[in-house]
């Protein structure tokens, strides 16, 4: 008998390990802006690979409202080492001032957050005059929580050639017309100059 409830015991603890594997299942993705900064993200890499399908608009809160502002994860499975890095990549047009800017930033696997599915929880934050922030921060303990972990900050370089004043078609995009009309509130966060 007590053969079996070790053998028992010893088959759980296998078991219980397998469900929290060293390698994440993949990466989680979130993006967000400050609030006076909204962008479209014209392209997004990840280890060269495109995270988004077309452009997308990000209007966040960020600054105000950090950890608790997102557009919604975005679950990419993916081959992640758990002791790598991840190569980040990013073209975004800033709304407000139909400025291009374009980043690189390398992101340590282990500094980011793990969800209870075990993907790798990432969030882009992009703020004023080309900052771009790499985030993962913890799952709040309570609605009024401010608990943040910034993984990464890069100012982005100036890509005159990409400037898009996306004012003269606000129905371009899904979310740009309700983007540019939103009534912001002031912002806190602080950008790259």
């Amino acid at each position: 008998m007590m053969k079996v409830l070790r053998l028992i015991w010893i088959t759980g603890l296998l078991l219980l390990g397998a469900c929290f594997p060293d390698k994440p299942e993949g990466l989680a993705m979130s993006y967000s802006t400050y609030v006076q900064s909204p962008v479209v993200i014209e392209e997004f890499k990840v280890d060269g690979r495109h995270t988004l399908q077309g452009k997308k608009v990000v209007q966040g809160l960020a600054d105000l409202r950090r950890p608790h502002d997102h557009s919604g994860w975005y679950m990419l499975p993916r081959d992640i080492d758990a002791n790598g890095t991840l190569q980040i990549e990013a073209v975004w047009v800033e709304l407000l001032t139909h400025e291009a800017f374009r980043a690189e930033i390398v992101v340590p696997v282990l500094e980011l957050q793990r969800s209870a599915s075990n993907f790798a929880e990432m969030k882009p934050v992009f703020g004023p005059d080309g900052l771009m922030l790499i985030t993962s921060d913890p799952l709040p303990e309570t609605a009024v929580s401010t608990l943040i972990h910034d993984v990464g900050r890069v100012c982005g370089t100036r890509i005159p050639e990409l400037d898009q004043d996306y004012t003269l078609e606000p129905l371009a995009l899904p979310a740009l017309k309700e983007t540019l009309e939103y009534d912001r509130p002031a912002g806190v966060g602080k950008g790259c100059k």
